[in-house]
């Protein structure tokens, strides 16, 4: 069975964040009678879900989801990391799964 993905087909199939969106919703940032920057990473996360919903204001998001990637690829092994090379990668995801 042949597994490899053509990744320029693919990369054409995942839809683009909407610029005009974001830029929409920036601008609602600024007109917000609050300090410039007073709601710190919130507002540079609601700009991007603008984006990716295509439309300002935001939908409200009704069933969040979050998605951990973890592996071990042998940086470590190379003496630049301040975790261990072994085990160090498995522990972290157990702590998050943990809570």
């Amino acid at each position: 069975m042949d597994t490899t993905v053509d990744l320029d087909t693919f990369s054409s199939l995942v839809e683009r964040p909407d610029e005009s969106a974001r830029r929409a919703a920036e601008e609602r940032w600024q007109a917000a009678d609050r300090p410039r920057g007073g709601l710190g990473r919130l507002e540079e996360l609601g700009s991007w879900l603008a984006s990716v919903q295509g439309r300002s204001p935001v939908l409200p998001i009704s069933a969040p989801k979050v998605l951990l990637f973890a592996a071990d690829h042998g940086v470590a092994a190379l003496g630049v990391s301040r975790m261990p090379a072994e085990g160090g990668t498995a522990a972290r995801v157990r702590a998050v799964l943990d809570g």
